[in-house]
């Protein structure tokens, strides 16, 4: 990827920047002095690349005050051959657009797709180096190159061979030594083979025992089951029987209790506490009296509370949002004024400066026909008559100098001089006299010039007449026609000159000898004009718009009958809409108040009639109750009231009961089928059988206790199978302990050798290339590096011409050697990471200013061979160091 051609119309510094075109493909060099915007120009590279960090444009470093935005564009020639056309622009929102032949991919502020494989991170941290990057690492950038690197060396599955030869030698003393001391592997083995034998002798007599054992078990639990199933019935059968006693007294008194109610049904209509409920409702009756009185005096007041709307208050109603929307625009009618004012503020100004730079130039008041002179005045054409003017001028001096020569040499009569000088100081004069408008002078002038004109042309009359007797040159009359000519030619120069200032009341003396003062003044004035009519032409669009305000304004308060039409008449109606959407939101306030008492009365008179409909009913049902007495109809409700606090006693006790139904059926099947008879002899009887049952059946459980446990501990013991399975497993263990220690050996010496070629032959690409680099940047010096695991960690080797063994790098290493090392990697992590994509340029600032003349050369071989690949930018403050690089790479110097 190369950076062919660079606009910047704004970033940091450059403002409007003459376009950078044909940038070179291989290496640009920036040449400028401190501050002079050579890290700009870097963080401008890295934006066109991946976008504005950050995307803000009140917080980005580089957004110049002065246009309140960044703007730039930049041309990229890819690795393939293809060009594209980025333009980014920090606005309000970051833009960016990638032209790509006949495509166009809105960027928006995303990085370009060719960058993708390197983040900005990296490419603010790799990409570019600086002095200060050739002795330390920096930051998050080095941290994750240095991942890559690692991870290219190797994964996390290949572990260092010193670590891998020291756990071998370890695992292979844990199996056998020589010595013969310590509990190595092969000892221990043997010892166990002997004890596993004699175990085995034991075992077969704890199978006979086991066997004994087990048959009198067999017996007692024959005998368990049998006395335990016996005990079970008894024991379920008493515990039902126990259960069920309590239920048949309940049920007893449940039917005795339901028996003894007085009309049930009437009973059960009424309510809990009748005579309360009843003077409950009474005073009910009267409370819901007082309320709908209370509501219905309420609704009078807030009906008489509405106010009404008169036909002139819904016209303003009608008018709101014309009303708030001319108000709103108030201030912007008064802002409209003062801006007219401040443009008629302005033109006087230009007028006066106009007025004091034309008296300033031409000694005089200009008027507007002056003025329209200058105005017109072309300037280019103005230099160009001037320049002919003087050329043709010079001409004539030339000739004059050669035809006064040649006549010299044929005759000696001279014309005096004085008779040329008079005639042009004559002219000038009287020019000067007719500019200043002064008639003395110019007599004074005419004279003169008249006087110095008439003696030259009597001189040259005698000296042709000498000539024509004396001599007949060729030569002479050829320079005299030339002299003819020019003197024609300057007439018209002249006159193309006085022309052009035609209207400006010059003096022609100025006008010919015109200097960079007077153009200076007539610039000024130019500009002064043609700002004055651009001021003229907006304070005309300003008063037509803000006539059209008003106008609307007094068109608006017209259908409102108003007459004065100022913008207190405007806040007045304001103050009146106001008052009466005031009215219509309290007027609605009320309305709403009323339908919500309405609603409230309403509903009141429906509670009444319910509570005077349950009053009547239950004076009705008490008279039943006592056959038309309701004192009587009372006690017989209070009497009934007592057996329902009964009968939901016994209720709630029968509830305690789970699967009543069930237990009712068992109930009549004990008293039916089984002639259960409920009584405590029965149940004594039975319980003293189970206790008796319970004693024979502990008997045979502790037998059984013992027996199990006896078989248990020899059980516990190993088997004989047991035994000979571990004889077998050690007895194998044994021997692939002996093979494992033969293998243990042979491998540690087969990883030392094999660790010892792969180190020469398969080191990373990363290290390889860098080897590469700094073999060229050493001048051979150098020819590998090395990335080797120790004790201490990772470590960097570089292994010297001629030399076998390799060294490791550490700070004893010359500050020259370990920066030539570190740029050789750098370099070299770059050709990593652009593997296989588009190789990003690189950017290097004062990177060698402090390096000795040779390493300065092998530098720049090393730089040679990257630019063939990958562009370079290079940014010095240093001229001597540009000249260098200019001379070496063959390539000019961007001035900034």
């Amino acid at each position: 990827m190369r950076l062919i051609e660079l606009n910047i119309n704004s970033f940091g510094r450059f403002i409007n920047e003459t376009p950078m075109v044909g940038l070179p493909n291989s290496f640009v060099l920036f040449y400028g002095k401190n501050e002079s915007g050579k890290t700009t120009l870097f963080h401008l590279i890295k934006s066109l690349l991946y976008g504005f960090t950050p995307a803000n444009r009140d917080q980005h470093p580089y957004n110049p005050w002065e246009v309140d935005k960044i703007d730039f564009s930049g041309r990229l020639r890819l690795d393939n051959g293809e060009e594209i056309e980025i333009t980014r622009k920090l606005l309000s929102t970051p833009r960016g657009q990638l032209l790509q032949g006949n495509n166009a991919i809105d960027l928006r502020n995303k990085p370009l797709p060719y960058v993708n494989h390197i983040s900005t991170e990296i490419y603010e941290k790799i990409y570019s180096l600086r002095v200060e990057d050739l002795v330390q690492l920096q930051g998050k950038g080095w941290d994750e190159i240095q991942d890559k690197l690692l991870a290219n060396y190797g994964s996390h599955l290949i572990r260092n061979t010193r670590e891998v030869l020291k756990e071998l030698q370890e695992e292979a003393n844990s199996v056998y030594r020589e010595s013969g001391r310590g509990g190595f592997l092969i000892k221990k083995l043997e010892g166990e083979i002997k004890s596993l034998k004699k175990e085995r002798l034991e075992a077969i007599k704890r199978q006979q025992d086991i066997r004994e054992n087990q048959q009198r078990l067999e017996v007692i639990n024959n005998l368990i089951e049998e006395k335990s199933l016996e005990r079970i019935k008894l024991k379920q059968l008493t515990a039902k029987v126990k259960k069920l006693i309590p239920l048949k007294g309940l049920l007893k008194d449940l039917e005795a209790t339901s028996n003894s109610f007085i009309n049930k049904d009437i009973y059960d209509d009424l309510p809990k506490n009748p005579l309360e409920k009843r003077d409950e409702l009474n005073e009910l009756v009267n409370q819901l009296n007082d309320f709908i009185e209370d509501k219905q005096r309420m609704i009078n007041l807030k009906s008489n509370k509405v106010s009404d709307v008169t036909d002139y208050e819904k016209q303003i109603l009608h008018s709101k949002d014309e009303i708030n929307e001319y108000v709103k625009n108030a201030g912007r009618i008064q802002y409209m004024r003062d801006s007219v004012e401040k443009l008629k503020t302005e033109i006087n100004i230009i007028n006066e400066r106009i007025k004091y730079e034309g008296k300033k130039l031409l000694n005089e008041e200009v008027n507007n026909e002056i003025l329209a002179s200058i105005e017109g005045l072309s300037l280019s054409q103005t230099k160009i008559a001037y320049e002919d003017y003087r050329k043709v001028k010079a001409d004539i001096d030339d000739a004059t100098k050669s035809y006064e020569f040649l006549s010299n040499q044929s005759i000696n009569f001279k014309i005096p001089s004085f008779y040329v000088i008079s005639a042009i100081a004559g002219t000038i004069i009287a020019a000067v006299g007719y500019g200043l408008n002064a008639s003395i002078i110019t007599f004074l002038g005419v004279v003169i010039g008249v006087f110095g004109g008439g003696g030259y042309v009597t001189s040259k009359l005698l000296k042709n007449q000498l000539y024509k007797q004396k001599n007949d040159d060729a030569q002479i009359k050829a320079l005299q026609k030339k002299l003819e000519e020019a003197t024609i030619k300057l007439a018209n120069a002249k006159e193309a000159l006085f022309s052009l200032f035609r209207g400006i009341p010059l003096p022609e003396v100025v006008i010919l000898n015109i200097d960079e003062m007077v153009l200076s003044g007539i610039i000024k004035i130019k500009d002064d004009i043609y700002q004055l009519n651009e001021k003229q032409k907006l304070l005309k669009e300003k008063e037509g718009s803000l006539n059209k305000e008003v106008e609307g304004l007094q068109n608006f308060l017209n259908t409102l009958e108003i007459t004065d039409t100022n913008e207190n008449s405007l806040y007045s109606l304001k103050e009146q809409l106001d008052g009466v959407q005031k009215k219509l939101l309290v007027n609605d306030g009320l309305i709403e108040e009323l339908e919500a008492l309405k609603e409230e009365e309403s509903s009141l008179n429906k509670k009444l009639q319910e509570v005077l409909k349950l009053l009547a009913d239950i004076e009705e049902k008490l008279k039943i109750l006592g056959n038309g007495d309701i004192e009587k109809g009372v006690e017989i409700f209070q009497l009934n009231n007592k057996l329902e606090l009964k009968l939901r006693l016994i209720e709630e006790k029968l509830m305690e009961w789970s699967n009543i139904e069930e237990q009712k059926k068992e109930l009549n099947q004990l008293e039916n089928n089984e002639g259960w008879i409920f009584q405590d002899l029965q149940l004594e009887k039975t319980e003293l059988v189970m206790e008796e049952l319970e004693e024979k059946l502990q008997e045979l459980r502790d037998e059984k206790k013992e027996k199990q446990l006896a078989i248990d501990n020899l059980l516990n013991s190993i088997t004989i199978d047991d035994i000979e399975s571990q004889l077998l497993m050690i007895q194998s263990d044994y021997e692939m302990a002996c093979i494992k220690r033969d293998k243990l050996a042979l491998l540690t010496e087969i990883i030392k050798k094999a660790e010892e070629e792969f180190r020469e032959e398969n080191q990373p690409d990363v290290l390889k290339n860098a080897s590469h680099y700094f073999n060229i940047i050493t001048n051979g010096r150098y020819s590998n590096i090395y990335v080797e695991e120790t004790d201490e960690g990772t470590c960097i080797m570089v292994k010297k011409a001629g030399v076998l063994a390799a060294q490791q790098v550490t700070e004893s290493f010359s500050k020259g050697t370990l920066n030539q090392l570190y740029l050789s990697l750098r370099l070299s992590l770059m050709d990593h990471l652009d593997k296989g994509f588009e190789k990003l340029p690189v950017c290097f600032d004062e990177l060698f200013i402090n390096w000795d003349k040779e390493r300065l050369e092998n530098n720049f071989k090393l730089l040679k061979e990257i630019s063939h690949n990958r562009q370079i930018f290079f940014f010095t403050c240093h001229n001597w160091l540009a000249e260098q690089i200019e001379n070496t790479f063959n390539t000019t110097r961007i001035s900034l």
